[in-house]
């Protein structure tokens, strides 16, 4: 069914050409305001807006969706989403072609162009209960045993 764009901005023709779906109005405003923030967010904050975007995402069909914007809200997105069964993915642009075009005025006005180069998952591997080990045979990039237990403070509402 395609990807769907839930990013502040409309996809290009590369990306619609990829498969990437924009939504129309009202929808897209929804999923704008959504991905905003005006003041400091709570933990709160940014899981119930994350999970507003993964139930819209789960009505619509789709399996996969596009996501940007702020960094520390696309975390929370990505783990929304993933319940959601629904996979998320980053936009990757080829290096920017850069023109200088002279003003005027004396100035100069860069300009640069990305260019769609595809999609980057963003899954992540499971966490080991504490105390396990990963396995010899799932190579340098096993996920090592980690306690989240002291982190889990970092996830509780802002007070």
């Amino acid at each position: 069914m395609g990807i769907l764009n839930l990013t502040q901005h409309p996809a290009t023709a590369e990306q619609i050409a990829a498969g990437v779906v924009d939504q129309p109005e009202p929808s897209r405003d929804t999923i704008r305001a959504l991905l905003t923030f005006t003041t400091l967010p709570s933990n709160k904050t940014l899981r119930d807006r994350a999970a507003t975007l993964a139930d819209y995402a789960r009505e619509s069909g789709h399996r996969s969706a596009m996501i940007g914007g702020a960094p520390y809200f696309m975390r929370p997105l990505e783990e929304a989403l993933l319940q959601a069964q629904i996979r998320p993915l980053y936009a990757f642009s080829l290096p920017p072609t850069v023109s200088e075009v002279p003003q005027p005025d004396g100035s100069v006005r860069k300009v640069s162009v990305f260019r769609h180069g595809g999609f980057v998952g963003a899954e992540f591997a499971e966490w080991p209960e504490s105390g396990d080990e990963a396995d010899e045979d799932d190579g340098p990039d096993a996920c090592l045993p980690l306690a989240r237990n002291g982190f889990d403070s970092l996830y509780e509402d802002n007070k």
